[in-house]
């Protein structure tokens, strides 16, 4: 008489199947469930079934947390990804800031889970160009595009997967509605950390600084939908307020020499 076989440990990925589970591991086999989707894996010597749980997940098939301990079977420990065609489906959980300018230009940072290489996202169907972080796989940075004023919905997806959306997540505001007012600091984006600093009162630009280098205006710079531009003595700077709380230009003022800078509006 045979031995009784040894009792199958169960993980479970909801709520999509993985066709190709098999072809990565022979000790894989896969079952449909409603709704479902089941990976059977039996112990065999040498590895655990936890740590083949893992290698599958790592191969970025099927993306799931489960208890596999002694013979019996077990059920998932936390919601697991869902998948599709083993790809994970991105979640989109926020957008900051959430609001910005009609002219575009907005730096934002979407955050999320299950982000992959290759990404990509649309803002009220506007294709964005994405840049991805390998070290931070639970977001995405992207300016915005221009767009008509009002509220729109953000897509995320990942290449052959299906996409994550927050529906009216961000709202673009014309120019005029931001109080530009206040003092304004940052740093060229060119890698030199130069602070640059500017005030903006009844919205004209007072001064512009960078480093040691102090411009006073007289007249003030007008500050036209959100845009400001000078030239005097040599220097040069030009600036875009991008949302309530951000602006970006370029600047030639000694020692700054930057085709883009950015600065947030202090409290």
């Amino acid at each position: 008489m045979l031995p009784p076989r040894e009792v199958p440990e169960l993980c479970f990925v909801h709520p999509e199947s993985v066709s190709r589970v098999s072809a990565f591991s022979r000790q894989a086999t896969t079952t449909m469930m409603t709704p479902a989707f089941a990976i059977v894996i039996e112990r065999n010597a040498g590895m655990t079934t936890r740590n083949r749980a893992s290698a599958l997940a790592t191969a970025g098939l099927a993306l799931f947390t489960c208890a596999c301990d002694g013979q019996n079977p077990s059920t998932t420990l936390s919601a697991p990804t869902p998948v599709s065609h083993g790809v994970a489906t991105p979640t989109v959980a926020a957008i900051s800031p959430n609001m910005g300018s009609t002219s575009g230009d907005t730096p934002v940072v979407i955050s999320g889970t299950g982000f992959l290489r290759g990404v990509t996202a649309t803002l009220g169907s506007v294709a964005v160009n994405v840049r991805f972080d390998t070290r931070y796989t639970d977001r995405i940075f992207l300016s915005t595009p221009p767009h008509a004023a009002g509220t729109v919905g953000v897509v995320v997806t990942n290449p052959g997967g299906q996409p994550g959306r927050l529906d009216a997540g961000y709202t673009y505001a014309v120019p005029a509605s931001f109080d530009f007012n206040g003092t304004w600091w940052g740093f060229p984006l060119d890698g030199s950390d130069l602070p640059l600093e500017f005030t903006i009162q009844n919205n004209a630009l007072l001064t512009a600084s960078c480093d040691t280098s102090v411009v006073t205006f007289s007249p003030p710079v007008p500050v036209t939908n959100g845009a400001f531009s000078f030239s005097q003595d040599g220097s040069t700077m030009t600036g875009k307020i991008v949302s309530a709380s951000q602006a970006i230009g370029a600047i030639a003022l000694a020692p700054c020499n930057a085709p883009l800078w950015d600065a947030t509006r202090k409290p």
